[in-house]
């Protein structure tokens, strides 16, 4: 250590200085000799200071044995020096000057600063920073490293830090890790460490030895940054990028054209190839309540099966859950759910993601998954993203099927409560001799209570399984309400092929009857097999006589008349409408009248509705005819009393039937419909 030595006189002007302390100011010898100190070496914010200090210690005759002051050196530069003072005196202890030796901190107050600087810098982290021995002793840890792995400075100083090994990498990673450091390089890496509490963590470290001026290891320092959350995203982008790879390849096997049954079997095969995937189910909704598994991939003992409806308690949770977008759930059973609840625990269910299935507003099924591994039920809702994807395709290739189902399934409801609480009744249009204005018969009419018109009606039932239990209910309401008729007329009551073939349900509705019935089969019913309705009516007996409705309105009407020889041909209304004025509807009428002739039937006119309509009828030898002009449908019970035979003029007058329409030959018009 080099130290400075400087005396003053006592007005504070350099009387010695050393060789030290003139190399530090750039002097030769000599050269400071009655220089005033403090003017010419103090800095300016100090000057008036110190030299008031020293003139005040001269006066007084005492000094500070230590002070520290600031030098300012020719070049501009400033030195901190430390000063061990002493007063000089004269013969008769009269200060006279001072006399100091100085050392120069200046360098050592740098490293002092750095090194606070360093501290606080290491101190403040966010990485972890170890500092172990040459034998891997841990000397320091920062507040980092102890916020990360769990455990306080006191508790691994002098500890190995194998302490924070979790056994995920072998004992040949760490010795390529001491090679490298025991030959003197530094090593990088990532470690996954256990802390305190037993939960890993992903380190990105880095370790590098600490050498001495000889270049020896003194020890090593290691900074850790604790990357467990980037390493999860980049974990997940990497599985979100492998499920899209299989979601795109699932496409490419999946038919457009399968039946939907299979084409859902498929996704959910697809679906469970999915890792960590042990079940799925596509699951399609009829309704709030009403779920159905459309197809199941599932471990043997889940129970969901294709076509069995859930319970509708399930059902109603879902619907609404399904209604709120995608979800996942660890699996409770729920007390409304009853013994399905059970055992969907029971097969080992511990989550579940859920992927609605809807078509733009509305809500078609959903895409149910779930797994029963522990590890894989903890991060469960990650496989979300994937449903949803699924249940896209699902819906692009399933949503026609299953809003078809969801009509049916509305449309068959509807039925089945038309049904049940016989909400239908019947009406009756008469029939009349055109000749005489005598009424020979009446046609059943159903009206359904929704509105639907009954062809429609009887349509939707048929298309959904249940059009054979409608017609049923028809003519059953029908031949019920018949016995309010006057009992000298038959009933002419619609049927469709389908149902005149179920002779045996037929007969039994027929039996208890006395009065002749008509069955009439309309144009736009398809006969599979004539023999079959010829045979049907044969063991119906007489009183069943068979009609063919809507002659006229197309082909089929006329091969029906040539295959099954019925008593009755009806005249569509498109040839009836404005006959009096169309040359070609009267050529077509007289030439279904000698057809009707030769092959033994009658015509009835349908849709009368004008007095000049009529005339032309009668006029073309039709027989028989019905319409709004001769009467309208209405209850039985209105035509009780009508009579037999009009009275002359054609009018009928009788308690509870008026004539309508002004003009014309209105035979029959009922005040109620």
């Amino acid at each position: 250590m080099t130290l400075l030595a400087v005396s003053l006189d006592r007005s504070g002007r350099v009387t010695f200085a050393n060789e030290a302390l003139l190399s530090l100011l750039a002097a030769q010898d000599g050269e400071l000799t009655g220089l005033d100190w403090y003017a010419t070496f103090a800095p300016d914010a100090e000057r008036r200071d110190t030299a008031a200090a020293f003139h005040e210690a001269m006066d007084g005759g005492a000094m500070p044995a230590r002070s520290v002051s600031t030098l300012q050196t020719p070049a501009g530069g400033r030195r901190t020096i430390v000063w061990h003072n002493v007063v000089l005196r004269d013969a008769s202890r009269v200060p006279v000057g001072a006399a100091s030796i100085g050392e120069d901190v200046t360098e050592r107050q740098r490293l002092e600063v750095e090194h606070g600087r360093l501290v606080a810098a290491v101190g403040q982290a966010s990485e972890s920073i170890v500092i172990t021995d040459t034998s891997g002793a841990i000397l320091y840890v920062n507040p980092a490293f102890e916020r990360t792995s769990g455990y306080g400075r006191d508790e691994v100083a002098g500890a190995n830090p194998r302490i924070l090994r979790s056994g995920h990498q072998s004992s040949a990673y760490y010795e390529a890790m001491w090679r490298r450091l025991a030959a003197g390089m530094s090593w990088s890496g990532e470690f996954v460490n256990r802390r305190k509490d037993g939960s890993l963590y992903r380190a990105e470290t880095t370790i590098s030895p600490v050498r001495d001026e000889t270049g020896d290891t003194t020890s090593y320092v290691a900074v850790q940054r604790d990357v467990t959350q980037e390493r999860a995203i980049e974990a997940e982008h990497e599985r979100r990028t492998r499920e899209r790879a299989q979601v795109t390849a699932a496409l490419g096997r999946l038919r457009a054209d399968a039946a939907p049954e299979e084409t859902a079997a498929a996704v959910c095969t697809e679906v469970v190839a999915l890792p960590g995937v042990e079940f799925a189910s596509i699951i399609s909704f009829a309704g709030p309540r009403v779920a159905i598994p459309l197809a199941v991939e599932s471990p043997p003992g889940t129970p969901l099966e294709v076509g069995r409806p859930l319970p509708s308690s399930r059902a109603a949770y879902l619907f609404k859950r399904a209604g709120q977008g995608p979800w996942a759930e660890r699996w409770q059973a729920r007390p409304e759910d009853r013994r399905y609840g059970r055992s969907i625990a029971e097969a080992g269910t511990l989550v579940a993601a859920y992927a609605p299935l809807r078509d733009g507003s509305e809500l078609l099924g959903v895409l149910a998954i779930g797994t029963g591994d522990s590890a894989e039920a903890e991060q469960f809702a990650e496989r979300l993203p994937a449903a949803v994807e699924f249940g896209a395709i699902a819906t692009v290739l399933l949503a026609p099927w299953l809003r078809g189902r969801r009509r049916e399934a509305d449309v068959r409801a509807e039925v089945e409560r038309i049904i049940a609480s016989r909400a239908l009744a019947a009406v009756f249009q008469p029939i009349f001799d055109l000749a005489s204005g005598a009424v020979v018969g009446w046609e059943a009419l159903t009206r359904f209570a929704n509105g639907v018109r009954p062809d429609q009606q009887l349509a939707q039932a048929h298309a959904v399984g249940l059009g054979l239990e409608l017609e049923e209910l028809c003519v059953e309401v029908a031949l019920e309400a018949a016995d309010a008729l006057p009992d000298v007329d038959w009933v002419s009551i619609n049927a469709a092929p389908s149902f005149i073939i179920e002779v045996d349900r037929l007969a039994r509705l027929l039996a208890p009857g006395r009065r002749p019935i008509v069955l009439e089969v309309t144009e736009h019913a398809a006969i599979l097999d004539y023999v079959e309705i010829r045979a049907a009516l044969a063991r119906l007996g007489e009183r069943v006589r068979l009609s063919v409705d809507d002659a006229g309105a197309g082909y089929a009407s006329l091969h029906h008349i040539v295959e099954l020889r019925p008593h009755f041909v009806k005249l569509d209304r498109s040839l009836v409408a404005r006959v009096d004025r169309d040359p070609v509807r009267q050529a077509l009428i007289t030439g279904l009248r000698y057809f009707a002739l030769i092959s033994g039937c009658e015509l009835v006119a349908e849709g009368v509705e004008t007095a000049e309509e009529l005339e032309m009828l009668r006029s073309l030898e039709i027989t028989l005819g019905q319409g709004y002009l001769l009467g309208e449908p209405a209850p039985a019970t209105a035509w009780r009393g009508a009579p037999a035979r009009p009275v002359p003029g054609g009018a009928v007058r009788s308690p509870g039937l008026v004539a309508r329409r002004g003009g014309g030959a209105k035979l029959y018009s009922c005040t109620s419909e």
